[in-house]
């Protein structure tokens, strides 16, 4: 298979995916509650282990995507 239709293919994956899940896209927005919640909960867990692992589910109440991991693990650190 192509390498377009591959990429093609994945966008429209992961668009189904937001629809189904009623989430968006927004990088930024993401990137600003993630760190509200790292700093938040830094408070009470000290691993970026820990913290990575509570974003997510943050994240996603507030109707977004969830971030990339790189993203988390910079911040996790």
């Amino acid at each position: 298979m192509p390498r377009a239709a591959n990429r093609t293919s994945a966008k429209r994956q992961r668009t189904a995916v937001r629809q189904r899940m009623g989430l968006s896209y927004g990088k930024a927005e993401a990137r600003k509650v993630a760190e509200a919640v790292m700093l938040s909960e830094a408070v009470l867990k000290n691993r970026p282990a820990d913290l990575i692992n509570i974003v997510p589910e943050k994240v996603m109440e507030v109707g977004l995507d969830m971030p990339g991991f790189t993203m988390l693990d910079a911040l996790g650190r």
